[in-house]
């Protein structure tokens, strides 16, 4: 009877041992947020590391929560953004502080880079930092909200904002066997064939018209909610809003001397759509191309323009399985903020 039983137990679980074992190369892979999000496969596992011939050999910027705040130490810029500026070596700011020869201060922890600024600016605390340049960016499918939601009455100090220990980063370790990636790997790679978004799944896998990453495939991933927030994003009622927002900000820092430089990141949807095969299935993204045409009492930096003139001849200009630009993306990104510094 034990004898019995145990053999049933063990017709049981061999099929998740199997699949475990089978997909836990994968899982291991220094892989993109997409993949991780979607429980999508992706076999390359040097593909980022290869990715981008520019690399800067160190990190030339300054986080916030290493920095010294003393008063004889100054700063030329100071960049607060969203997960785009935690990209180490490769994140725009790095290239701007190294082309640049710039000395440049990063908030490292924040969640809202505008209504950050916004604060800031109601104390001297930039000026005695010696601050000439505030960079802001943040992606786009949050950028409308974020500016919403920025206060002008609210005041703090660069010391107020200082993480305790920095940002933590996830440190790769085994998956367990009992989480639910054991199951969802190969669930999801069947509905993928049926569906774009794999019936329910966070992620969405497109087919384009040719391949436009080095790593061969011919489809693009991106989040669900970049397709979910396009009516709230594109609403131009809320956009000029959010310009307001900015032009005030923009005139409170120039009363400093200090320039507001504005750096929307265009989700890779907004990038990647007019390479779409079935494109009518997708709405247009308007929200930055309406932005970038309004008034400003601010410097704009048009990184759809930018990035929409450099996919068509450029592989790889996001990482395909992630919602972040590459590596030559940041540093084109960070190119045009010195242009926009020297005019």
């Amino acid at each position: 009877m034990m004898r019995r039983f145990m053999l049933k137990c063990m017709a049981f679980v061999a099929p998740f041992v199997i699949l475990y074992f089978a997909f836990l190369p994968y899982r291991l892979y220094d892989k993109g947020d997409l993949s991780r999000i979607g429980t999508v496969l992706h076999a390359d596992s040097d593909y980022h590391k290869r990715i981008g011939d520019d690399r800067p050999d160190s990190i030339y910027y300054v986080n916030l929560s290493k920095a010294d705040l003393t008063p004889r130490k100054k700063y030329d810029v100071l960049n607060v953004g969203d997960s785009f500026t935690q990209k180490d070596e490769v994140s725009y700011q790095n290239y701007l502080a190294r082309d640049g020869r710039l000395s440049v201060l990063n908030i490292d922890s924040t969640t809202n880079a505008i209504h950050t600024v916004s604060a800031l600016a109601n104390s001297n605390t930039l000026q005695a930092m010696g601050i000439r340049y505030v960079v802001v960016q943040s992606v786009e499918r949050l950028f409308v909200k974020r500016g919403l939601e920025a206060r002008s009455d609210e005041r703090t100090e660069l010391e107020h904002l200082r993480p305790w220990h920095g940002i933590q980063k996830d440190e790769q370790s085994i998956p367990p066997f009992f989480s639910p990636a054991t199951l969802t790997y190969p669930l999801h790679g069947l509905l993928y064939q049926l569906d774009d978004n794999a019936v329910f799944g966070k992620v969405y896998r497109v087919p384009l018209q040719r391949s436009l990453f080095s790593s061969g495939e011919r489809e693009v991933m991106f989040l669900g909610k970049d397709k979910v927030l396009l009516k709230y994003n594109n609403d131009t009622a809320r956009i000029n809003r959010v310009n307001e927002v900015l032009n005030d900000l923009g005139e409170r820092l120039a009363l400093q001397d200090i320039q507001l430089i504005v750096v929307p990141a265009p989700n890779k949807y907004t990038i990647y759509h007019n390479y779409f095969q079935d494109r009518d299935r997708y709405p247009a993204p308007t929200t930055l191309s309406y932005l970038s045409q309004l008034p400003k009492s601010y410097t704009y930096i048009d990184t759809r323009a930018l990035l929409l003139r450099k996919v068509e001849d450029e592989e790889d200009l996001y990482f395909y399985d992630d919602t972040h630009w590459s590596p030559s993306a940041a540093k084109a990104v960070s190119q045009q903020i010195l242009e926009a510094m020297k005019r």
